[in-house]
């Protein structure tokens, strides 16, 4: 029996896709959502999930 030790082979990375910007209305209501929450770092980290999510999702009608 022979042993042969080597790297192991990874599939490259697939690219994220770009996301699409947010329209006024998504951004506004994003911001009324987060709005109450006191803590800015908090506050900051929710508003970036939030257009991170939105931003991946078609508009509605599309």
């Amino acid at each position: 029996i022979k042993i042969l030790q080597k790297p192991v082979l990874s599939q490259k990375a697939r690219p994220k896709p770009a996301q699409r910007p947010l329209t006024e209305a998504e951004k506004a209501k994003l911001s009324h959502l987060v709005g109450k929450i006191e803590d800015d770092g908090l506050r900051a980290s929710l508003e970036r999930l939030g257009a991170t999510i939105l931003g991946e999702r078609k508009p509605k009608g599309s």
